[in-house]
């Protein structure tokens, strides 16, 4: 059963030898698969030093001549499929842990892909599984808290429920206020690399990808980057700040 991750890599579950199920994943544009393992290996230190329990996915083998990885295979969903089906609490559960890595990755300038479908643990939220952490290098502080805060954003837009939604929002603000107590950021400057982020994500949306189909173009141009650039709008003039 193979899928394509967006832009970057084709992805494969498979089974070894022994009977052990591992993810086969070749890269094809944007990265190398020596590259994803190095941001594997860097990640992997900085949660080791946090004591935030939080652990990275295996990587089992490295071929760098057949540009692919084979990493360990998680049978849990994501953050992003947990919440939408229904179970926000979980972001209350992780919460704290979550706090403390991106803290720590702030304080080590490491940075990490950490979008809430990066996120995997099981439906209690006792075991989390960080995977694909390798992201462009944006020169952002507080890369991996911006990246989540955003992706909890965009979970609220996503969510076929709205009070599921305003749920996300409430989660989102308090995780944005404990962030800059934890961390000693001022809200101005997480409020910049928050616009800058998204300015990014804008400029994506509006370039002409050639596998999609003319109403995918068109929503992502008439919906998507208008809600974007509203949003944007709300961090960059500070409207968005903190409560404590």
């Amino acid at each position: 059963m193979s899928k394509v991750a967006p832009h970057n890599a084709v992805i494969d579950v498979r089974t070894d030898e022994n009977g052990r199920k591992y993810v086969y994943k070749k890269y094809f544009a944007t990265y190398t698969s020596e590259q994803e393992f190095t941001a594997y290996k860097n990640v992997s230190r900085c949660i080791a030093q946090s004591g935030s329990g939080i652990r990275m996915a295996a990587v089992y083998e490295v071929n760098i001549a057949d540009n692919s990885l084979n990493i360990e295979f998680i049978n849990y969903r994501n953050l992003y499929e947990i919440v939408v089906s229904g179970n926000v609490e979980i972001l209350l559960v992780i919460k704290d842990r979550l706090l403390g890595l991106f803290s720590d990755a702030r304080k080590k300038g490491v940075d990490f892909d950490s979008d809430p479908s990066n996120i995997l643990c099981d439906e209690e939220g006792i075991d989390i599984v960080l995977i694909d952490p390798i992201c462009t290098d944006l020169n952002l502080s507080d890369f991996s808290a911006v990246v989540f805060i955003w992706g909890l954003i965009k979970l609220s837009l996503r969510n076929p429920r709205v009070w599921k939604s305003i749920q996300v929002l409430k989660i989102c603000g308090g995780f944005y206020d404990a962030y800059l107590l934890q961390s000693d950021v001022n809200f101005k400057d997480l409020n910049a690399q928050i616009g800058a982020y998204i300015g990014r994500a804008i400029s994506w949306n509006s370039r002409r990808n050639r596998v999609e189909g003319f109403s995918v173009r068109l929503f992502r141009l008439v919906v998507v980057v208008p809600i974007y650039s509203l949003i944007r709008l709300l961090f960059v003039t500070n409207v968005v700040r903190s409560k404590v």
